[in-house]
């Protein structure tokens, strides 16, 4: 009881202020619930959830989550447990586990007050610097704006253990000024991946994954094309016009991409 006391004027005389805090709801659409005394339970507009609480989204369904002066978005099919909101006068900290589906995070910076805010996933962690992500469950992060911190959990395991690191229980990668050996800084028009095996593709612009998953498709759509074709070479005399010439069964493919 003793001790008690001397922490809690300890803690007075520093100034120090610890709280846990909340986030509303801003925006829904379809069924978007929150996990409470092992029932779920429907969420409207501007019902509060708490730190510790899981939510989750349905088919065709989506919400907002105003957390302090941040917001989570998140998209269908997806399930987050907020495992950490609370704000001191110096920082304002968010922790989110993804457990399936997309978040979309924007975070905004207030004068004189630092904001910590983590995705994390089974594999990986992605840890705002800048202004805002997106991570989904293949473990591929975006970044729409500023810089993001990413890493795999292991390499985050190893620097907790690390002696050089003090054995904290948790390592600060989002104001740290060092990043996991096998952890990479993402810039803003960039993504990346983490794999299973613990290690990380290297950051692509956006643009170039959208060319590449066009090129796939295009390519996807041109071997069914080919595959069609064959099967069809036994009727090649039924197209042919009057002269016996074949006709003509092309196609063409227009890509159209707008930079803005």
């Amino acid at each position: 009881m003793f001790i008690k006391k001397i922490i809690v004027i300890a803690l007075i005389c520093c100034g120090f202020s610890l709280f846990a805090t909340e986030g509303t709801i801003t925006y829904l659409k379809g069924k978007v619930e929150v996990q409470r005394n092992n029932e779920w339970v429907a969420l409207k507009i501007g019902d509060v959830i708490y730190s510790s609480e899981v939510i989750s989204t349905g088919f065709q369904s989506e919400a907002k989550i105003k957390v302090m002066d941040s917001v989570l978005s998140l998209g269908p099919l997806t399930r987050i447990a907020l495992k950490e909101l609370s704000s001191t006068q110096e920082k304002d900290k968010i922790n989110v586990y993804l457990n399936t589906g997309t978040i979309r995070t924007k975070v905004n910076h207030t004068e004189n007050k630092r904001v910590s805010c983590q995705v994390r996933t089974p594999i990986g962690v992605a840890s705002v610097r800048g202004t805002e992500f997106i991570m989904d469950d293949s473990n591929t992060v975006t970044v729409i704006q500023g810089l993001v911190s990413v890493a795999t959990n292991l390499a985050l395991e190893l620097m907790q253990n690390n002696p050089d690191t003090g054995n904290s229980a948790e390592y600060d990668f989002e104001n740290s000024d060092e990043v996991p050996e096998t952890g990479i800084l993402v810039y803003a028009n960039q993504n990346v991946q983490i794999n299973s095996s613990n290690t990380m593709s290297s950051p692509k612009s956006n643009i170039q994954t959208t060319i590449s998953n066009i090129i796939s498709q295009v390519s996807t759509n041109s071997t069914k094309e080919s595959v069609s074709t064959s099967s069809e070479s036994s009727s090649n005399i039924q197209n042919s016009d009057s002269s016996g010439s074949p006709k003509s069964t092309g196609s063409t493919v227009i890509v159209d991409i707008t930079l803005e």
